[in-house]
């Protein structure tokens, strides 16, 4: 499961969506299923680059986690490493000002809440 999340504030306003600092099990899981599927990952993060979504880099630990060391793939060393699973899209300011805001916000909560 994951969620929807809204920060509002002058110089650092964001939409965000995915999974965040899941329990033990469920990041355990989660990593082993992107190692034995690991395009299927990396296809899905290429779909969300295209619509200019990014990664959060919050809680990143700095070093693969026991029982990943074996994975040799730097990039998927890079995402074993992440403790949340989040896309961020920043905003400006300016978007408050726009009539489309409200149609903006509850677009990305369509999309991303499954």
């Amino acid at each position: 499961t994951g969620g929807v999340y809204f920060h509002f504030t002058t110089g650092g306003c964001l939409f965000a969506s995915g999974l965040w600092m899941p329990s033990g099990p469920m990041l355990k899981a989660f990593r082993e299923r992107l190692v034995k599927k690991p395009d299927e990952f990396f296809a899905l993060e290429d779909d969300l680059a295209a619509k200019g979504l990014t990664w959060g880099e919050e809680n990143k630990l700095v070093r693969v986690p026991n029982g990943f060391k074996h994975v040799e793939d730097e990039r998927l060393q890079d995402r074993l490493k992440m403790k949340s699973f989040i896309v961020e899209r920043p905003l400006k300011d300016a978007a408050f000002k726009k009539p489309a805001f409200i149609e903006d916000v509850t677009a990305f909560a369509l999309l991303h809440s499954g």
